[in-house]
């Protein structure tokens, strides 16, 4: 695991609502939607035979914690608390082992205080919880906290925002985003996933913010499914 800095901002735990986040980097032409079953690949400059190093043809998923855990925000409080960690949603973790078999780069989002654990480092903590769980934490995934104080909803994800396009300035492409927060799915359209790529699962009761991007619900928020469609995608890059 990988952690791609700090940015100049970060948020209040009330603030944190939907904003653990999940990128899987891989670019805008990613996979088509789940409303008949099937995701479709991303578009690539490389045909099956003539596929690129990874690092040389980057791409990324995006995903925050509220999308990979039941509880969402509510879950935190407990976890920052007392120490009781999140549940995991049935489905996540494999779904994101089939994206990093398959080439893609994971982007795991955090916005928060960096002594929201206190001793521990936000990235620290959430790396164990991943790994403690089945995610992928290998040298293709990586982790972005924001560390300064922040109220405001618009500037939460143009922080975001400006992180995929600061992705999409080193070459890579984010191709496909998952979140249970409206403001988040916003700013993923913002920094350009297209909306059939732009994945939802019923939002976080306390998920806050007005603004929410076009994008693609998963049916019944059921990963187990989705995984099998993601499973059917071919590798876009030489992952060996």
């Amino acid at each position: 695991m990988q952690s791609r800095g700090r940015s100049p901002w970060s948020l209040p735990l009330a603030a944190l609502v939907g904003l653990f986040s999940l990128a899987a980097c891989g670019g805008g032409g990613g996979g088509g939607s789940l409303a008949d079953g099937t995701l479709t690949q991303a578009t690539t400059t490389s045909t099956v035979t003539e596929l690129q190093p990874c690092a040389d043809d980057r791409h990324v998923v995006v995903v925050n914690l509220g999308f990979v855990t039941m509880e969402g925000l509510q879950g935190l409080e407990p976890w920052v608390a007392s120490s009781v960690p999140p549940t995991p949603r049935p489905g996540a973790a494999q779904m994101l082992q089939a994206y990093r078999q398959r080439g893609y780069e994971l982007l795991y989002i955090t916005t928060g205080s960096p002594d929201l654990f206190p001793g521990r480092t936000v990235d620290d903590v959430i790396t164990e919880w991943l790994q403690a769980n089945g995610f992928p934490v290998d040298a293709g995934t990586h982790t972005w906290n924001g560390n300064a104080p922040v109220t405001d909803d618009e500037q939460s994800w143009v922080q975001i925002t400006d992180e995929l396009i600061s992705l999409a300035n080193e070459g890579a492409t984010v191709d496909y985003a998952y979140t249970d927060s409206p403001s988040l799915s916003h700013a993923f359209a913002t920094g350009g996933v297209v909306p059939e790529h732009n994945y939802t699962v019923t939002p976080d009761p306390g998920s806050s913010g007005s603004m929410t991007g076009p994008t693609s619900p998963i049916p019944n928020d059921d990963l187990v499914a989705h995984t099998t469609a993601v499973e059917q995608l071919p590798a876009v890059c030489q992952t060996g």
